[in-house]
């Protein structure tokens, strides 16, 4: 079949079209192993780079979750704060009348935000077991 291309008795031109064969075919094989090898690089580079961004992602998530958290305590104690005040106006018994229908959480905080001896008269004036109690976890650390 070579000897379409080249003319009989031409044996050295057809070593030298072989030889530039086979040298361009190493040339690509060369030059596809680069690229494969490019293209492996680049796909673990990726790969790193979202591995990164889930991390990243998450770290945001948790603080945003953490600034929600410590912001909805922060409002909770001015709400505490506003409703001592509106309690301090009000006559011990009243004021109890009323608490009676809180959960202890919100108690301790509008007694926690009074000052103490206004938050004694309404304790004093409670019922002595929820007294008590609200007056153990007052001690208690949060």
């Amino acid at each position: 079949m070579l000897e379409r291309f080249f003319p009989k008795g031409d044996s050295a031109a057809v070593l030298t079209g072989s030889a530039l064969l086979e040298k361009e075919n190493l040339e690509l094989k060369r030059s596809l192993q680069e690229k494969d090898d490019l293209l492996q690089k680049t796909s673990a580079e990726k790969k790193a780079l979202q591995e990164y961004a889930s991390a990243l992602e998450q770290k945001v998530a948790a603080l945003e979750a953490a600034e929600k958290k410590s912001a909805a305590p922060a409002a909770s104690k001015t709400d505490y704060r506003r409703l001592a005040e509106y309690f301090a106006g009000m006559k011990p018994a009243v004021a109890v009348s009323i608490m009676e229908h809180m959960d202890d959480e919100t108690v301790l905080g509008i007694l926690l935000a009074m000052d103490n001896e206004r938050a004694a008269k309404i304790l004093g004036a409670m019922q002595p077991q929820r007294a008590a109690a609200l007056s153990s976890q007052i001690t208690q650390p949060e």
